[in-house]
């Protein structure tokens, strides 16, 4: 039976930002905040903030989903209106759920990593990796975005970051000693989540809002072949 992560509605795959559909970006997100849920308490704001996103996305799909079936279709009509300036718009909304993806997803990453090297002959863990991810992760996305004041409820909240162990029990429905497994679904997870992510970065560079793009770590490479015999 699969746990937390493996329970979750995969990103889907993407050819281009034109084929971003807003019912797919809606239900993926949705499912990645049931994750960051289940990460442990001190992981609320974040999961408040992108279900806040979603739900702007959501309003203006709802008032016409056959018009605004691709997410590019939903943001132009916004900038055709000049609406997409506002705190509640779409717009606005779906730049941060991006960055709020982007940080996940770079969470995810670090701890992929740290895993691997664990099992590496001579490897150790830490159990103060999921601070170090969490870390890690906030330099690479969402902190340039963020303004003082926000970075210190940040630096408050990794204070409070679970220890791997419990990090892992979380994400184990209260499981215990199920990290392996957890490892294989978040891998499993983190390769369609990225590149859909650098797609929807992609989209936004259209609507001129020049974020720097994720990093493409599995391009050409193992995870890519991975998640394409996933999906066979």
């Amino acid at each position: 039976m699969p746990f937390k992560i493996g329970q979750q509605k995969l990103f889907p795959v993407v050819q281009s930002p034109d084929d971003i559909l807003t019912e797919d970006l809606l239900d993926a997100a949705t499912g990645a905040t049931n994750i960051v849920g289940s990460m442990g308490s001190n992981f609320s704001m974040t999961k408040d903030d992108m279900l806040g996103n979603i739900k702007k996305i959501r309003t203006k799909y709802e008032t016409d989903k056959e018009k605004f079936r691709k997410l590019k279709d939903l943001l132009q009509d916004e900038v055709d209106k000049k609406e997409h300036k506002n705190d509640k718009s779409a717009n606005v909304g779906g730049l941060w759920l991006k960055r709020g993806l982007e940080y996940l997803c770079e969470v995810f990453w670090e701890l992929i990593k740290e895993h691997e090297n664990c099992k590496k002959s001579g490897g150790k863990g830490d159990s103060g990796a999921v601070k170090t991810a969490c870390k890690n992760a906030y330099e690479k996305t969402l902190m340039e975005y963020h303004n003082f004041i926000t970075k210190g409820l940040v630096k408050g909240g990794l204070m409070m970051t679970p220890y791997k162990k419990d990090f892992y029990d979380n994400l184990a429905d209260g499981g215990k000693d199920k990290e392996d497994e957890i490892w294989e679904e978040m891998k499993a997870y983190e390769v369609p989540f990225r590149t859909f992510v650098i797609t929807l970065g992609r989209l936004f560079h259209e609507f001129d809002k020049k974020d720097k793009i994720l990093e493409d770590v599995h391009a050409g490479g193992e995870g890519q072949k991975t998640m394409q015999q996933k999906l066979e």
